[in-house]
């Protein structure tokens, strides 16, 4: 048996400790169902500040008939990647919020599948803000997160001032919140999330992201059905990295997009303080696609974007709306959603249709993301990674079938994971959004 088939049939990770946690037992209070253990799945997403799962068991120690089992028992998961001496264990901390499913395999064995949420979101939920905060977002974030102990990295290029009070939210709410009502200048919205390798909450503008460079710049994710390497250390990493399989699914919903006033519209902005309006017209060409067309996620998508001033729906004003913006609550600073023009109240338009142009065309693709997986830093959520696609020409037709696919190739952004532990295998299932075209010298 070669070396490479040898590690092929290796099993690629290892669970070090799954520790369930509950006052419930009775003789102890943690129960280690390490062996028990046959999936597990953790999600991640750009658009939530911590992690979900599901975690599927055997019980042969009566946990579930026994009624210990009851909603909120602690869930300490410790895992780590094999084929690597230096690399480091990833370990995160769940909260029960449901069993989803239990089946008897037979008399004394029955299956188990639980859901899980990330410690921050379930003591979020036990937790109640009614406090004023004043700063720049991620300032007012930083501080929100300190309630449920946890740090946030920002990248500290928001625009806005401001004061606010919570009003009688969690802290995950209230994050969210802040977050949804800050832009960069520019008007580039804002994430936060979790990452399953780091303990820090991210928060950064959708610039700085795509400012990255990529995670494999020299090898991308490749879906070439006959490329099954068998030689050299080099071949072997193209082989691990050829994706599995891919989709597209709900691409390209144009019509939501009209019909909530991203594409154009006329918008009002109230000052109740002052019984003021301030009125104006937004149209995303001459205010979106015109203003950043060089940044990668314009030029990328440039040709798909110019339909909507060929089309002319840019002009047709399709929505009126009007929204309560000043409020003049405090004095020196800002409210939420105060601006002293309609430029700076449309940013938060802005905000709203690039995000939408980004999530425009997601593509889901799974591959085998354990190299990536080291546990030493994060490689998946929020970061960039090069897919490459071959061009849909016959080989008959006597044309070159190395050609590349150009709409489908380049560099994306990972906004959501799905890591599926598995005890034969591990795979990944990414969804990624697409920034710009890979420049192809030779191929």
């Amino acid at each position: 048996m070669t070396a490479l088939t040898e590690l092929e049939h290796k099993t690629p990770f290892q669970f070090k400790k799954v520790l369930i946690e509950s006052t419930h037992f009775t003789s102890h209070q943690k129960v280690d169902i390490v062996n028990a253990i046959t999936d597990l799945d953790i999600f991640e997403h750009l658009d939530k500040p911590y992690l979900t799962g599901t975690l599927s068991f055997i019980d042969s120690g009566d946990v579930i008939s026994s009624g210990y089992l009851q909603g909120g028992e602690k869930v300490h998961i410790e895992l780590i990647v094999n084929d690597d001496l230096d690399a480091k264990a990833i370990a995160k901390t769940f909260y029960i919020t449901q069993v989803l499913f239990s089946h008897k395999g037979h008399d004394t064995v029955e299956n188990v599948v639980v859901h899980l949420i990330e410690d921050i979101a379930y003591e979020s939920n036990m937790k109640n803000v009614n406090n004023q905060y004043s700063g720049k977002p991620s300032k007012i974030i930083s501080s929100i997160s300190d309630l449920v102990n946890k740090k946030v990295s920002s990248s500290n290029t928001e625009e806005q001032e401001m004061r606010v009070i919570v009003p009688n939210l969690t802290p995950i709410e209230a994050i969210a919140w802040v977050k949804n009502n800050s832009s960069t200048k520019e008007g580039y919205p804002f994430y936060i999330y979790s990452s399953l390798i780091g303990d820090e909450l991210i928060f950064s503008d959708l610039k700085t992201l795509m400012s990255q460079d990529v995670i494999n710049p020299d090898v991308p994710f490749a879906h070439i059905q006959a490329n099954i390497p068998q030689g050299n250390d080099n071949e072997s990493t193209i082989r691990r990295r050829t994706i599995l399989g891919y989709q597209f699914k709900n691409t390209d919903n144009l019509f939501k997009m009209i019909s909530e006033g991203l594409v154009s519209g006329e918008y009002s902005f109230l000052d109740i303080s002052n019984n003021k309006r301030v009125s104006g017209l937004f149209d995303i060409d001459k205010d979106f696609i015109q203003k950043v067309k060089n940044d990668a996620l314009i030029a990328s998508n440039s040709d798909a974007l110019d339909y909507f001033k060929k089309s002319e729906l840019n002009t047709k004003k399709t929505r009126k709306i009007t929204q309560i913006g000043s409020t003049d609550a405090y004095e020196g600073f800002k409210s939420l959603s105060q601006s002293d023009d309609f430029a700076s109240y449309k940013l938060s338009v802005i905000n709203k249709s690039m995000d939408y142009v980004l999530k425009k065309s997601p593509i889901t693709i799974s591959v085998n993301f354990l190299e990536f997986m080291k546990g030493k830093r994060n490689n998946s959520i929020g970061k960039k990674i090069r897919l490459r696609f071959l061009a849909n020409i016959n080989a008959e037709d006597g044309n070159d079938t190395t050609s590349i696919d150009m709409k489908k190739s380049g560099d994306f952004l990972i906004f959501g994971v799905k890591h599926a532990f598995r005890a034969e295998n591990y795979v990944a299932t990414l969804t990624c959004v697409k920034l710009s075209d890979e420049e192809v010298t030779d191929q």
